[in-house]
């Protein structure tokens, strides 16, 4: 809604950023409108969080009991995905604002084309020459503080995958189908049924998701 009220067109669609599965928003056209309105629709999803969690922190202040509970667990949901936001190596909302701020072109692209080149330094190969030799000045310098950004970032997370997430989701699913067998109870079958059904579907989620954009550039997106 954001982008649409600039004229640019937006639409919605699923995207994978590493082992996170997004709902991201398509604005491409956005780069052409005035600052202004680009910083508006990067940081339009970040606000719509902050303004549902605010509004149903207000809104449990005045209730009690049930109602109460429900009011601040919609706050809580409407917060926990902004720490996600500070992971600007995974191109979300704040990187978008970074990239403006910072008046690069394509801060992810030249930090992954820098982070190989150094790679390849450290390796002592024959690496191709600098790619950010030919940036203006102030681009060569984000990209290169970028570039460290973006790979201690992504190696912590994709360490954090294999070391913690991936591990408890196979012990969880595991668990789950040996219940789902006779000598457990009708809830405890239910119960093991939803796990394999959310936790397997969204395993296969991410995989079509990752395989149909493989190669497409993706957008200001948000968990």
């Amino acid at each position: 809604m954001a982008a649409r009220a600039t004229g640019v067109p937006g639409r919605m669609r699923l995207g994978t950023r590493l082992q996170f599965l997004v709902m991201q928003t398509d604005i491409s056209g956005i780069e052409i409108a005035p600052r202004r309105h680009r910083l508006t629709a990067y940081l339009a999803g970040i606000a719509t969080n902050l303004s549902v969690a605010s509004l149903a922190a207000l809104a449990a202040g005045t209730t009690d009991g049930t109602a109460r509970g429900v009011l601040a667990a919609v706050a809580l949901l409407a917060l926990l995905p902004l720490p996600f936001q500070l992971m600007v190596f995974m191109r979300t909302d704040l990187y978008f604002v970074l990239q403006d701020l910072t008046r690069c072109r394509d801060l992810y692209g030249d930090g992954v084309a820098f982070s190989k080149y150094a790679a390849q330094r450290v390796l002592r190969r024959a690496p191709a020459p600098d790619p950010s030799r030919d940036l203006p000045v102030h681009e060569r310098r984000a990209v290169r503080v970028y570039s460290a950004v973006l790979v201690v970032g992504t190696t912590l997370c994709l360490a954090f995958l294999a070391t913690v997430t991936l591990p408890a989701d196979v012990i969880l699913f595991a668990r789950a189908v040996t219940r789902l067998g006779p000598g457990h109870s009708a809830a405890q079958r239910l119960d093991s049924a939803a796990v394999v059904v959310a936790l397997g579907g969204v395993h296969l989620l991410w995989a079509r998701t990752w395989w149909r954009g493989r190669g497409v550039s993706a957008e200001p997106s948000r968990p």
